[in-house]
């Protein structure tokens, strides 16, 4: 499927994995600065309603979930692969993936930790504490979580 494809259908068209797929396909539009603000708003925030998302796109989701889709946008730059952000999306996708070997048979029951601690990853972030944030991630893929 392409983006412009999933302009057009609504989000319980999509599968649970088309999901995840668009995510990456939304970030590389992003990065390459096709996809309008609207169209990336609207699609982030509709992701984020139905309680899927893989890990080391929290912050983006946190930004944009508060209006804030410029900061969201600027994100981009440190998830393209020179960041410790981008080592730690692959790093907790990757225990996803080992763990489960579908990633939202973890995602789905514990949607709402996982959100909380998206918005510690962020928080923690914005302090300069990326490491803290990386555990954070990487406890959270083993289904631990920690109280903001």
């Amino acid at each position: 499927m392409n983006l412009d494809g999933a302009y057009t259908k609504t989000l319980d068209d999509f599968r649970e994995l088309e999901i995840t797929n668009l995510l990456g396909l939304m970030h590389g539009e992003c990065l390459a600065g096709r996809a309008s603000d609207s169209e990336i708003r609207d699609f982030v925030l509709g992701v984020y309603r139905t309680r899927f998302m893989i890990a080391g796109y929290g912050k983006q989701f946190f930004l944009c979930q508060g209006g804030e889709i410029d900061e969201a946008i600027e994100l981009s730059d440190e998830l393209s692969g020179r960041s410790p952000m981008a080592q730690m999306a692959l790093d907790a996708r990757v225990q996803f993936l080992d763990i489960a070997g579908d990633p939202f048979d973890v995602v789905k029951p514990e949607a709402e930790e996982l959100f909380k601690a998206g918005g510690l990853m962020a928080n923690l972030m914005a302090l300069g504490k990326p490491e803290a944030a990386r555990t954070v991630w990487r406890d959270g893929a083993k289904g631990v979580f920690y109280k903001l």
